[in-house]
């Protein structure tokens, strides 16, 4: 089976959980025997935008890192053949419009939720997207039963299993900076937080607004930036509690990745954080957008060892539910299945 994806970026560049779990995907795919082509936006925007440092060429990826490169990366993706189109960006669909393969949409954002938690009315212009493109989609995936669709099939995202696990002290948060990421709730209970917090990740397409966001940080939290694989590997090595406070999840891999090193973790009981956490077992899970019960929970850990050591172990058992080659076999039945609805009839 020939398989194209469709991405806004593709590892080395990594601007967030989606560029992770595409790079996953494809090399949980190639590992099986799939024939795999990327065709990688690489931070170009097609609305305009900057034109992205380039990346060295690599076998099986076609970049598109500013219009002029689009048309000989849709030829190469023609000339590709492939049998299915898997589309990781509902805004890029209509990029690969003229491709005759039938087409697979995971919902990696759930714009829908996002504007019903800002209490926004109008859907964005990634909402709308979204909408066209799971209408035109022959199967729709989704990484949790939380961004659950009518006809959607769940299928998790993985995580590596690191044979080490965390041996340190450092309180750790993992993303990007957003208000449905609960930054700012991060940051409020940072202030009743008695210990430092480190920040791994932030705004690397968006400098400006990560500076407004870090200018809003007290003076406890650490900055890293945002880290590359291995890097953010030794952060959750040193880590003794992950927060996360996101008003929503469509799956939560930062939250995943920290307890497959046994990291226990404090998350808002939102999304689908709630099915990575069980309160109490592997973690601890508070009232969303609530900083206070954020930090008690957090200082709770800090301040009971024997409870921190027993969510660790049950975080490292829990890590055994998400493999990346058992999203590689479920993501391949919803090929055969939505190719089996493309199929033409046999005569009667």
């Amino acid at each position: 089976m020939r398989v194209l994806h469709v991405t806004r970026d593709l590892p080395p560049r990594v601007n967030g959980g989606i560029s992770v779990a595409v790079g996953a995907v494809v090399g949980a795919q190639l590992a099986a025997g799939l024939e795999v082509l990327v065709l990688s936006f690489d931070a170009w925007r097609p609305r305009g935008g900057p034109r992205a440092a380039p990346l060295p060429e690599t076998a099986g990826v076609a970049r598109a890192r500013a219009p002029e490169d689009l048309p000989a990366a849709l030829a190469r993706a023609r000339a590709f053949l492939p049998d299915v189109v898997h589309v990781h960006d509902a805004a890029l669909a209509a990029m690969v419009c003229e491709l005759t393969a039938p087409r697979v949409l995971t919902l990696h954002v759930d714009h829908e939720a996002q504007r019903r938690l800002r209490n926004a009315d109008a859907p964005s212009r990634g909402e709308l997207a979204q909408r066209a493109a799971m209408e035109a989609a022959a199967a729709v995936i989704v990484p949790s039963a939380a961004t659950g669709r009518d006809g959607a099939h769940v299928v998790p995202f993985g995580v590596e299993l690191p044979a080490e696990r965390a041996h340190g002290d450092d309180l750790l948060y993992v993303g990007r900076f957003a208000d449905v990421k609960g930054t700012a709730e991060l940051f409020e209970a940072a202030r009743r937080i008695d210990a430092p917090i480190v920040v791994a990740g932030g705004l690397p397409d968006s400098p400006r607004a990560e500076r407004r966001w870090r200018a809003r940080a007290p003076a406890n939290v650490r900055f890293d930036g945002w880290l590359d694989r291995d890097a953010l590997a030794a952060r959750y090595r040193r880590a003794a509690v992950l927060i996360a406070p996101s008003w929503t999840e469509t799956f939560g891999l930062a939250v995943a990745e920290a307890m497959s090193f046994g990291v226990p973790v404090v998350a808002a009981a939102a999304g689908a954080l709630v099915e990575r956490v069980e309160h109490e077992r592997s973690g601890l899970l508070v009232s969303p957008r609530d900083p206070i019960a954020l930090a008690a929970a957090v200082e709770r850990l800090r301040a009971d060892p024997a409870l921190r050591a027993q969510l660790t172990r049950a975080a490292r058992c829990r890590r055994q539910r998400w493999s990346w080659a058992a999203h590689e076999a479920a993501t391949r039945a919803v090929y055969h299945a939505a190719l089996a609805r493309r199929a033409p009839r046999p005569p009667r």
